[in-house]
């Protein structure tokens, strides 16, 4: 089974059904060659979205992420990547872009 695709508008970006999220990627444990392989197994089922934001995991996720398209050249073009940025939380100051 492979997941489907919607496309948000009719000439809006198009993106896996499911989605996968990395907030606790740091918690984890995975090396890149590691991450490279859950990556992948999403590809493999269809998922090709995945959710980050500068705040998760520590503002660490989207580095420990990016590691992985780092090290494979040419996979950042089969994956749609859904972030945000500038949310707070409210036990710590903003970071500082």
């Amino acid at each position: 089974m492979t997941v489907s695709r919607i496309q948000l508008t009719g000439s809006g970006p198009e993106f896996s059904r499911l989605v996968a999220g990395v907030w606790r990627l740091g918690e984890w444990g995975m090396d890149t060659r590691a991450l490279l392989g859950f990556i992948h197994g999403c590809l493999d089922l269809g998922i090709t979205t995945f959710d980050n934001a500068d705040i998760y995991g520590g503002y660490t996720c989207e580095r420990l992420f990016g590691a992985a398209p780092a090290a494979q050249p040419g996979l950042r073009d089969r994956l749609e990547l859904v972030t945000k940025l500038s949310l707070i939380h409210i036990s710590e100051p903003p970071r500082p872009y």
